[in-house]
């Protein structure tokens, strides 16, 4: 709160400009509100990470409570930009559209991850061609056509719902030979996020330095 009120103060005094905030508490475009991180490290055209959180949920989930921020502090290590969208049909576009038409950044790689119904939107995002997604726990029982050939990593905890057990059994069997599957021991539906997010970063890594 207190680098808030003073990055507020510095902007109302004109000392600081709204392109030089690092990080993005509040923002809204073509409905869409989104919170975003973007590090002073981030090169040009650098890796774009779009997080979609689960039913319920919201744009802070990914910063503020699954695994306590742990995704954004992953991808500002690497010099990449963190955006996590409300989740809705059109939260990937909206998300990239700010970037470029608000921030003036130009996105590079696109890489989403999804937990729960964010999940299910990850594999919907195939028209804003990511590079890999990261699922965990998805409500998703079905990789659409376009995205057959995308990196996949899936991941779920033994002790989900069984409902969700049954999709991911279902997921498991569609992906290809580029995709990672991982069940996480002692672990539940809100937990798998943060005992997933390392291995699925890892993941990215691995799948961007492949495909250059």
């Amino acid at each position: 709160i207190a680098r808030m009120l003073r990055e507020a103060e510095a902007l109302d005094a004109g000392s600081m400009k709204p392109s030089e905030l690092n990080e993005v508490y509040a923002a809204r475009i073509d409905g869409v509100s989104l919170r975003a991180r973007i590090p002073k490290s981030a090169g040009i055209k650098a890796p774009v990470v779009v997080a979609l959180h689960g039913a319920g949920g919201s744009e802070n989930m990914f910063f503020d409570s699954l695994g306590a921020g742990l995704g954004p502090r992953l991808a500002e290590d690497r010099g990449w930009v963190f955006i996590s969208p409300r989740s809705a049909g059109n939260s990937v576009a909206a998300s990239l559209k700010w970037l470029r038409e608000v921030r003036g950044v130009e996105p590079g790689p696109l890489l989403v991850m999804g937990h729960s119904m964010g999940g299910g939107l990850a594999v919907q995002s195939g028209r804003s061609t990511p590079k890999a997604i990261a699922l965990f726990a998805p409500a998703a029982s079905m990789i659409p056509t376009e995205m057959a050939n995308t990196p996949i990593f899936l991941s779920v905890g033994d002790d989900e719902l069984r409902m969700l057990q049954g999709s991911f059994q279902r997921l498991r069997t569609q992906l290809n030979a580029a995709s990672t599957i991982k069940t996480y021991p002692n672990c539940e539906h809100l937990m798998i996020v943060a005992d997933a997010l390392p291995d699925a970063f890892t993941f990215f890594d691995k799948v961007l330095a492949e495909q250059k």
